[in-house]
């Protein structure tokens, strides 16, 4: 059985866009496709991450906010459906991400109930490869 090589697009594109908005790894994390190409699931086409509210609200409007060519602020409390798992709950509770090259990534378990929840045609696919994936 051949081993595919982890690949992440755009981790330096985000680490420029880090430093140019004068923000630290520990306070954002990584949602969205880039999660599953950590767990070798699909490639990324871009990378989504959220902030804490704090640099939010100091830096950014509420809603999502294009950083980057492929690196996307999404809009405030991503999980919508859950008022207890704030963005800074994502953050800072490792219940909620793995770490991976210093970056954090929410947990695959969350970002499987956020797609089933928005119930976006597009998020489908990515569900079924996730409920693959977890059954093994």
């Amino acid at each position: 059985m051949k081993i595919k090589k982890l690949k992440i697009n755009y981790l330096e594109e985000l680490s420029g866009v880090l430093e140019d908005n004068d923000l630290e790894k520990k306070d954002i994390c990584i949602v969205g496709s880039a999660v599953m190409a950590l767990h070798n699931l699909r490639d990324n086409d871009d990378i989504d991450i959220v902030v804490k509210k704090t640099i939010r609200n100091e830096r950014f409007p509420p809603g999502a906010t294009k950083l980057s060519q492929n690196i996307e602020l999404v809009a405030a409390n991503w999980v919508f459906y859950d008022e207890n798992i704030t963005d800074d709950n994502i953050i800072d509770n490792e219940q909620h991400h793995t770490t991976y090259d210093g970056y954090k990534f929410v947990n695959l378990s969350l970002l499987e109930v956020r797609k089933k929840s928005a119930n976006k045609q597009k998020d489908l696919k990515d569900t079924l490869i996730i409920e693959a994936y977890n059954a093994g």
